[in-house]
Order: C-alpha cells, then sequence, then structure tokens
C-alpha cells in the first residue's frame, strides 16, 4: 500500500463521494435479513457534533451477508449530536439503536459498554467512536470472516489513516498481516491498535477485571484482556480514520494537560500492578511497564518543578537508583535529578 499523503488524502475522498444507501440497500445484502447480528457495531460519542455524521455513514456503507447492528450511545452531549443520531436513527430504524443519555454516564464512572453490552446481540463486537469513521466497506465482513474461519482468534486489528488536522499518514508502517499476543501489546508505550479498527469475541466483556472501569484508558486493557480468549491478529489493510487532538478529545486534553497527565499516570500504575496478578507469565515484561511509567511520572513532575511531590513519588513508586535519585534532589535539586534519572534510563537500556 502506497504510503503517500496523497494516496491517503485519495481514499478519503473516496469515502467522501460515496453516497448514503438506502436501508433496505444495506439489507438486501444480507444472506438471511431475519437472522441475528452477527456484528454489533459499538459508537460511544460525546459533543462529537462535527464527525457523526461521517461515522455513522461508515457504519450504513457496510456491505455483509450477516445481518448487523449499531449501537450509537451519546453520553448527553451538549452540542447537536443527539439530533443527528436520532434523525439518522429515523432514516435507519431497523439497523440504528441509538441510546440517548439525560445524565453524563462517564462523570458517573460509568463506562458506555455498561449501556451497550445488554443493548446488544452480536456475537462479535467492532467499535468506532463518533470522532472517528471507516472508509472501507468490506471491513465487517472480513474481521468476521476471519474471527468465524480461525476460532483461535480473539481480536482482530487493522490499520488506519491518522489524521491530525491536515496531515495524514498511516497508522502503522505494515505491509502484512501479523499475530500478537499479550507481550506485544505490553511492550508497546504508545497505542498499539486504533480503536476504531476492533473486532472482537463478545465474552471479552466477561474476562475484563471488576477494576475496568476505574482505569483511566480502557483502550489497552482490552486489547490485553483480550489474550485470554485468544490470540490477536493485526491486518495490514487501511480501513478506518483515527483523528487525534480533535478540540474537547481525550487525546487533545492529555496532549495541552499537564496534570491530566499526572493523573492518569497516577491511576494507571495501581491498575498495571492488578494485571501482574493476571498475566503472571509476562511478568517482566509488565514489571518493565511499570518502570517505563513511573520514569514518565518522575519526568511530568520535574516539568512542574514540585520538590515535595518528587521526593513523594521517589518513595511511592521506586524505580531503579531511588536512594541515589532522592540523594541527587536533596543534594543537587531538579537539575541533578534529571540527571540521574537520564543516567538510569540509559544503564536500563
Amino acid at each position: 500500500m502506497s504510503r503517500q499523503p496523497d494516496a491517503l488524502a485519495s481514499m478519503l475522498n473516496a469515502f467522501v463521494q460515496q453516497p448514503w444507501p438506502d436501508q433496505q440497500e444495506v439489507i438486501d445484502h444480507w444472506e438471511d435479513p431475519d437472522a441475528p447480528p452477527l456484528v454489533s457495531v459499538f459508537c460511544a460519542t460525546y459533543n462529537h457534533e462535527a464527525w457523526i455524521s461521517d461515522a455513522i455513514k461508515g457504519f450504513v456503507l457496510q456491505q455483509t451477508p450477516f445481518a448487523f447492528e449499531i449501537i450509537i450511545h451519546d453520553d448527553a452531549s451538549t452540542d447537536n449530536t443527539a439530533g443527528i443520531i436520532s434523525a439518522l436513527a429515523e432514516r435507519y430504524p431497523k439497523l440504528i439503536k441509538p441510546i440517548l443519555q439525560r445524565d453524563n454516564q462517564r462523570s458517573l464512572g460509568n463506562r458506555p459498554s455498561k449501556a451497550m453490552v445488554p443493548a446488544s446481540r452480536g456475537a462479535f463486537i467492532a467499535m468506532c467512536e463518533g470522532d472517528d469513521h471507516w472508509i472501507d466497506a468490506h471491513k465487517l465482513a472480513l474481521q468476521a470472516t476471519r474471527l468465524m474461519a480461525q476460532p483461535e482468534l480473539s481480536f482482530i486489528t487493522h490499520n488506519a489513516i491518522s489524521m491530525k488536522g491536515s496531515r495524514l499518514k498511516l497508522f502503522r508502517r505494515i505491509d502484512q498481516e501479523h499475530g500478537f499476543g499479550a507481550k506485544d501489546i505490553i511492550d508497546c508505550d504508545r497505542q498499539f491498535a486504533p480503536t476504531a479498527s476492533y473486532m472482537f469475541k463478545r465474552e471479552l466483556y466477561d474476562v475484563l477485571p471488576n477494576w475496568f472501569g476505574k482505569a483511566p484508558v480502557g483502550d489497552f486493557y482490552m486489547e490485553l484482556y483480550s489474550q485470554k480468549l485468544g490470540s490477536g491478529l493485526y491486518l495490514p489493510n487501511c480501513m478506518s480514520v483515527y483523528r487525534q487532538n480533535l478540540p474537547g478529545s481525550w487525546s487533545a486534553g492529555f496532549a495541552a494537560d499537564r496534570k491530566k497527565k499526572l493523573k492518569f499516570l497516577r491511576e494507571n500504575l495501581p491498575c498495571l500492578a492488578q494485571v501482574q496478578n493476571d498475566f503472571p507469565e509476562e511478568s517482566a515484561a509488565i514489571e518493565a511497564k511499570i518502570r517505563r511509567s513511573r520514569w514518565k511520572l518522575l519526568e511530568q513532575l520535574l516539568h512542574l518543578g514540585d520538590q515535595h511531590q518528587l521526593l513523594e513519588a521517589l518513595q511511592e513508586h521506586p524505580v531503579p537508583g531511588a536512594a541515589f535519585h532522592r540523594w541527587a534532589l536533596e543534594n543537587i535539586g531538579q537539575r541533578g535529578l534529571r540527571s540521574s534519572l537520564w543516567l538510569a534510563r540509559k544503564l536500563a537500556g
């Protein structure tokens, strides 16, 4: 596949040019229109007025030999997202099942899946948040066919166009499909796969840990715990668009707000510790990830310049050479700590 931005732009333009199908056109592809849906599409959205139509268009353009359903969970948006969803649900009543919350569930500690799972019937779940979208009409058919043909697989993901403003690039530079396991996910310190590429067995929700709802981000843990059900497969096919750093998005807030990064790191470290109990065979890889997360926490605190918090973090989240780091901080100051952390990371490789 060409990695040139012009080629990616052409793929996006082809999606834009496609007309919206009628509901019956979608159903006509199904071998048995009366069969229960094989795939449930989960779309979580909040204040995505500018992008939700693209997401829904990508859903209804899917050409599958099996029935599928679209569950859209709007978390009490304050813009017109819910209005757009309602209008399109009237246009596609046999496809779209809207869940329009009156109260913001995330602020109450509830993930969208809490409402979407009981409202769905599919054996497989495909995900796409309201600010992303699919650009390949055969995405669902391709992934579901592989899951049915290879029961050892539990989770299939694929490549995507990563979009930052007008800049386009492939999410990953891969040219052929490859399998992956728990260690591959743990070893990755950036996002392993775009969320809009996920398709997995419904049973994943049965093996997610009790603390999953309190995890600061769900993607990593969904990818990881899917490995309790089987192996993973990463396809090179570029079939979705991942929008990054949109105003009001989680990624934009995370990139702009240092306190948000600190909150994430502090909340995620206990979750990583819990993972060690569930994946003892990957203990070394998890320990290395915890160590890297502790280093990141210290780096963020260095940027804030709060010596008291730095000393507390060194005590609560020790890293290799912690005693020396404390000495450097107390006797040389933050410049000394910065140098000692740099040396420790170099020695650790």
